[in-house]
């Protein structure tokens, strides 16, 4: 692991998703405030240790990483699990993923962070015995918001979050 004093955003935590707080293009996402703010208070000034997984970077040049406190603990982890983000896999960086969907599942079950404050405007992830992965069909080719969340969930079609916001299908599950 490399230890380095991290000036955000350079690094994207790998294996998680936050809702919105920076694109001036899109609106601030339910709890993105938070997530942030917590993020920031595990983070800032301290020293941190990162972890590769496969990529070294997104598509906007940050670093994909799992982030360590100097404690051992993953922050990434922490997020998850405290309800301040959610598993969101992008292959081929999964290390950790069936983890994450884990502990999101525990937080989701326990009303933390955003599946309580958010409530209204996330969908229960559902039975993925119910649905096939198909990462060819877009928002018109799918009929309920329960299929597009297994989609973006499950299956990773990034497509179906058109505004990054962590819901699928905005039309069908609003």
């Amino acid at each position: 692991m490399t230890e380095i004093r991290l000036s955000w955003p350079t690094v994207k935590h790998s294996g998680i998703d936050t809702p919105e707080t920076v694109d001036p293009r899109r609106e601030v996402g339910c709890f993105g405030s938070e997530a942030s703010t917590y993020n920031k208070l595990l983070t800032t000034g301290k020293t941190v240790y990162l972890e590769k997984d496969v990529s070294n970077t997104d598509k906007y040049g940050r670093l994909l990483r799992y982030v360590y406190l100097q404690s051992g603990e993953m922050v990434n982890e922490m997020l998850v699990r405290e309800g301040y983000a959610y598993a969101s896999a992008y292959p081929p960086d999964i290390k950790y993923q069936d983890h994450f969907e884990g502990l999101e599942k525990e937080a989701r079950d326990a009303n933390r962070g955003l599946w309580n404050a958010c409530s209204s405007m996330i969908s229960p992830t559902p039975d993925p015995k119910t649905f096939s992965c198909d990462c060819s069909k877009s928002c018109n080719d799918i009929t309920t918001c329960e299929e597009a969340t297994f989609q973006l969930r499950s299956c990773s079609c990034k497509h179906l979050d058109g505004n990054n916001d962590g819901i699928a299908c905005n039309s069908l599950c609003r």
